[in-house]
């Protein structure tokens, strides 16, 4: 049995559980000791310490109000009570915050109604990256960050700012978020020098009849006032299912409708030519997916009276696999080509829109159909399909900070490192109506068809009958055909290597009334960073329906799906042929060959094969002010300038080798100014104003 990399790395991390777990207790075994014999008198009460959920609320209400911009915070006591499985899952709780959900868990998140691919995620304000979005990965909002590899416990704080400061990383028109690991001198700061947790979870879902845990360990200890370090590790195993029904696709459509045809239950006189919207079909779907996530953060921090030294790496593995099987009605041919065999329609006419092209009736939502035959192309009417996208994920980011400062100046500097590498592997067996399927005398019995779709319970339901008037029975693959056979594997990298110096100069008093002496504060700085976006990807795929029998392939039922719908015709339950039958490996063969290699059946996709790497450079100046008066008031203006080049390496149309592209190059910059307001109107009022140019580059 060969083992790929990702499998030798799942099997180390697994096995180092344990001996972490061992470790950590007994470094922090230690002898208890009580205090006994102590009278009331001998008791002095110097402190009332106030600790918990309330307490980190009121450290957000502080961080949002001592702010110059427009921010939203949460703390680690937020996320630590929350019953969230992520970091985004918590951040949804923020204002203009819009959490996106994929089965059932928190995945990306949208600030102020802009997408993803307009949100700039860092961690301890340093890039991070992520595998792109969607199941399969198409590409598109690559910028955008995947929050369900980042469990909420290992975060300390989030940070939302809407508005920018020119000393901030630039990207995000939505807004940046910064997720803040834990600074081992400042956790507990009035508390003991070692601090220990851990939490375990478990889940039990009844729909998969499985029980998954989850574990959390956390160690800070300060050796010293100068020294300390920090260590926590997750481990999260989920399981969930997604089931589906759904109506598909919202088209429209003009056809001329037979006199006798019941329209809304009365009788059609005459021909009549009708515009509707319709629905193209109905889709089932059974969708478990299994999730193992491990995840792991730690730091050290040094400081003295004028330096402060702090390194932090944060590293995330996710293994996933979905196991999608899908079942479909598709009517939409049905509605578009046999208008003249429709005998009963109900259309909904209060989602009549006269703004469109062709004005229509409204909504089509239940007809009748009779004596649609195979001679007019009724082929993919009823298919099931069999999806199984296993994905192995691993996200770093971390970096050095050193921090210099004296009454004058404070000098920082930091360098960056982050990176993701992901695998995605999409087994893809799809099913068509077979208009051969026989009657047991070697006669069609696909051709004259009826039936009838109905979606006025809410619910969808679409019913087909053959020549014999038999229901086309969802558990019976007999009548279907292996129209596609697919195995796609893409790799993707991506890697980001930052440096920033940043200055702070605080200024005199002011007293000689000119511009210069209006600001508290100076600061610049620049910043440089090259990521590197690497894909590739490689496929197997057949489309010869003559080579696979149904009739000798194993199937597999998808069950349970919304038990508690009791409409007469919705598909609890439906059948499809096995993705592992022993005939569908063998014809996959091993992807792990060269693809360039002639032995190897797996053909390289060109059209999504690209390299694409971006150096970006940028300087700013930014000025602090504040004043009492009669309405104190506090805030700053400055500039950013940043300036982008970009080389990409890819491919266009089919991989031929003169549709290469050598090397394609462009630069850009930009200059964007911000300014920021905030009156302290009362102790519980502030007025904020804010104005600011931001910029997000494209995929």
């Amino acid at each position: 049995m060969k083992v790929s990399s990702f499998q030798y790395l799942a099997i180390l991390r697994r096995s180092a559980w344990p001996i972490a777990a061992a470790l950590t207790l007994a470094f922090v075994q230690s002898p208890a000791v009580a205090q006994t014999g102590a009278s009331a008198d001998d008791e002095t009460i110097e402190e009332i310490r106030v600790v918990g959920i309330r307490r980190s609320l009121d450290i957000a209400a502080d961080i949002k109000r001592e702010s110059d911009a427009v921010v939203d915070a949460i703390t680690a006591q937020d996320i630590g009570l929350f019953s969230d499985n992520n970091v985004g899952e918590a951040l949804s709780r923020v204002p203009g915050v819009l959490l996106e959900r994929e089965a059932g868990e928190g995945y990306r998140i949208s600030i102020r109604g802009l997408g993803p691919r307009f949100v700039r995620t860092t961690v301890n304000g340093r890039t991070a990256l992520s595998a792109s979005g969607g199941e399969t990965g198409g590409g598109d909002d690559s910028r955008g960050f995947t929050y369900n590899i980042m469990p909420s416990e290992v975060i300390s704080k989030a940070t939302v700012t809407k508005t920018t400061q020119a000393w901030e990383v630039e990207g995000g028109i939505g807004g940046v978020v910064d997720l803040s690991t834990n600074r081992p001198l400042d956790f507990r700061p009035d508390g003991e020098n070692l601090y220990f947790s851990g939490t375990v979870r478990a889940t039990n879902n009844d729909l998969l009849d499985t029980t998954r845990y989850r574990g959390t360990l956390f160690l800070n200890n300060k050796f010293s006032e100068n020294f300390g370090v920090f260590i926590a590790a997750t481990l999260d195993e989920a399981d969930r299912i997604d089931h589906l029904a759904e109506s598909q696709r919202l088209r429209t459509f003009e056809g001329d409708f037979q006199a006798g045809t019941f329209v809304n239950g009365s009788p059609l006189f005459e021909e009549t030519e009708i515009a509707t919207s319709h629905f193209s079909g109905v889709r089932y779907q059974h969708q478990p997916i299994y999730r193992d996530r491990e995840t792991i953060v730690a730091g050290a921090q040094w400081q003295n009276d004028s330096w402060d030294v702090n390194f932090d790496w944060t590293a995330g593995f996710e293994d996933e696999v979905r196991d999608d099987k899908r079942f479909w009605f598709n009517m939409g041919d049905m509605i578009r080509r046999f208008d003249d065999t429709m005998t009963r329609l109900t259309i909904d006419t209060g989602d009549a829109n006269p703004d469109i092209a062709e004005p229509t009736e409204g909504t089509l939502v239940a007809y009748n159909f009779d004596g649609a035959d195979n001679q007019r192309r009724l082929q993919p009417l009823a298919n099931g399909l069999y999806r199984r996208v296993p994905r192995t994920s691993d996200v770093n980011v971390g970096g050095l900070n050193v921090a210099w400062n004296n009454e004058d100046w404070v000098i920082a500097a930091d360098l960056g490192f982050a990176d993701q590498k992901t695998e995605r592997t999409l087994e893809r067996l799809r099913l068509r109506l077979d208009t051969d399927y026989g009657d047991g005398n070697g006669q069609p019995r696909l051709d004259s068809l009826s039936g009838n779709y109905d979606i006025t319970s809410g619910y969808p339901i679409a019913t087909i009958y053959d020549a014999n008037g038999d229901l086309l029975d969802p558990h019976d693959v007999s009548h279907q055909h292996v129209e596609q056979l697919r195995r796609t594997i893409t790799n993707e990298e991506a890697d980001d290597k930052s440096f920033r110096l940043d200055f702070t100069r605080a200024l005199d008093d002011r007293s000689d009334g000119d511009l210069y002496s209006f600001f508290d504060a100076i600061r610049f700085g620049v910043a440089w960073n090259e990521m590197n976006f690497l894909r590739r990807q490689i496929q197997k795929q057949h489309d010869d329906v003559t080579i696979f029998d149904v009739n000798t392939i194993g199937t597999v039922t998808a069950t349970g799906i919304l038990p508690d719908v009791n409409v007469p015709g919705f598909i609890h339950s439906f059948t499809v042929s096995d993705i592992d039958d022993p005939v569908f490996a063998d014809w996959l063969g091993n992807p792990n060959l060269d693809p360039t290699d002639p032995a190897s059946e797996y053909g390289i996709q060109r059209n999504e094969e690209f390299d694409v790497t971006e150096e970006i450079t940028s300087f700013y100046l930014q000025g602090n002010f504040a004043g009492e008066g009669p309405v104190p008031y506090r805030g700053n203006i400055g500039v950013r300038y940043v300036e982008t080049e970009q080389s990409n390496i890819g491919w266009i149309g089919e991989g031929d080798e003169n549709d290469f592209l050598d090397s394609t190059s462009r630069k850009y910059d930009h200059v964007l100014p911000s300014a920021n307001l905030a009156l302290d109107l009362s102790d519980d009022w502030v007025l904020r104003f804010a104005a600011n140019k931001a910029l997000t580059r494209p995929d």
